[in-house]
């Protein structure tokens, strides 16, 4: 079952500054424990402008792809790995390529996580302190071309343009990038399942600070962004009390939507729809907390529905567990009579069809092994019975030329309590009483 998601977010940004000027002095902070920790293990500013980190993009179109993997390399480096040679374009294209719409704004290699941030109105400060919270470097973009903006050494900033495989100026790289007309950067946000003994971005150096967040729209389409650039992804968040889901891009979610194996349904807000829905004639009930689709037997306000595989709620006949339900018209289970298809049907107080002899008050009845209610003759293990068109059995009484005695079952070659003699079909021999 799903469960609510509540997100509670650090910001990052004091942390990155103070793990930059780690890697410039190489003192060594003291985490929140008071002990010391290594930050950057292993890592110069020579390590990161060692030329065998610089790629050169494979195809036209592909700048972002190995811009990101330039800057991959660098965050491995300065995490202590010795294998970041063997993160390349080719290796992290299927976690972060789309063949249709080219980077992805969010995705995981390994044990980090990339992110995109709309940086419109950028500037060359903008970037400085960019690089201050980033020193592995972040992708820039100004729609024609895609390279990582590297460092910011004396008073020039630097880049590794793929379109040269080498670290030069900025202001020398290719199809006009420049600090005055970036678009949007990919950084590298946190990192996930760090080994043990390593430090992660997320090592928590210096104060906490609540990081908040906006709507920000796009068209006719919304995302949700934090102040401290990153976006709400692959998630769904309570805002303000009303559950709203974001998918892999991060786009607010409407319609139908699946997770773990679960449909959820947001309306055309974006609110997570809860209770009672009703989409394409269909009527649907999701769970009140968390939204998520029922199937099977659902109580609600104290009155038992069935909900099909595909979430629909049911009417009619439903078999479950080889026992047969009837769901009325709107959608809640049926006890007691039930008339279906021109037949009388009976459902006991579990909602089970009842089938075999049933007892109401002092009136038995006779169930078919459909389910159907008799009515007149029927002939039950042998012997003949007779119900009136209520169903109710007759007993003790002549029906036509037969006689039904005390148990129902009609009387065979015997005398009838008022006289009269019966053969072994049943029928009254004709003669008159006493003879």
């Amino acid at each position: 079952m799903h469960k609510e998601r509540f997100v509670r977010r650090v910001a990052l940004v004091a942390a990155a500054v103070m793990l930059s000027l780690c890697f410039v002095v190489g003192s060594f902070p003291a985490n929140a424990r008071g002990e010391e920790v290594e930050l950057w293990a292993a890592a110069t500013t020579e390590d990161l402008k060692n030329d065998e980190i610089w790629l050169t993009q494979s195809v036209s179109g592909k700048c972002t792809l190995s811009s990101t993997a330039m800057m991959l390399r660098r965050a491995a480096i300065l995490n202590g790995r010795t294998d970041w040679r063997d993160i390349t374009e080719q290796s992290i294209q299927s976690a972060a390529w789309d063949s249709s719409a080219g980077l992805r704004w969010f995705f995981s290699y390994g044990d980090m996580n990339v992110s995109e941030v709309d940086l419109r109105g950028s500037n060359e400060s903008v970037l400085i302190d960019l690089l201050a919270s980033h020193p592995e470097g972040v992708v820039i973009y100004n729609w024609a071309h895609a390279v990582l903006l590297t460092d910011y050494t004396d008073g020039v900033l630097y880049c590794a343009d793929p379109a040269f495989g080498d670290r030069r100026p900025l202001d020398e790289s290719s199809r006009g990038v420049n600090a005055n007309n970036i678009y949007q950067y990919w950084y590298v946000s946190s990192r996930v399942a760090a080994p043990e003994g390593q430090n992660t971005f997320q090592d928590e150096v210096g104060p906490a600070v609540e990081i908040t967040g906006a709507w920000v729209s796009s068209g006719s389409r919304w995302w949700y962004r934090w102040s401290d650039g990153s976006y709400a992804h692959d998630e769904t968040l309570n805002l303000d009390g009303t559950l709203y889901h974001f998918d892999s891009d991060g786009w607010l979610v409407t319609g139908w939507w699946l997770e773990d194996g679960t449909w959820y349904y947001s309306s055309a807000s974006g609110a997570v729809r809860t209770g009672w829905l009703q989409s394409g004639g269909t009527w649907y009930w999701l769970d009140p907390d968390s939204g998520a689709m029922v199937t099977g037997w659902q109580k609600v306000n104290g009155t038992w529905y069935y909900f099909r595989a595909s979430g629909a709620m049911a009417t009619g006949w439903v078999n479950d567990g080889g026992a047969w339900y009837w769901m009325r018209d709107s959608g809640a289970l049926a006890t007691g009579w039930v008339y279906a298809g021109g037949r009388w049907y009976f459902m006991r107080d579990s909602g089970a069809m009842a089938t075999g002899w049933i007892q109401l008050g002092d009136t038995w009845y006779r169930m078919h092994d459909s389910g159907a209610m008799a009515t007149g003759w029927c002939q039950i293990n042998g012997l003949w019975y007779w119900f009136y068109s209520s169903g109710a059995m007759a007993s003790s009484r002549w029906v036509g030329n037969y006689y039904l005695g005390t148990s129902g079952a009609m009387l065979t070659n015997t005398v009838t309590p008022d006289g009269y003699r019966v053969l072994a079909s049943g029928a009254w021999d004709g003669q008159v009483r006493g003879n």
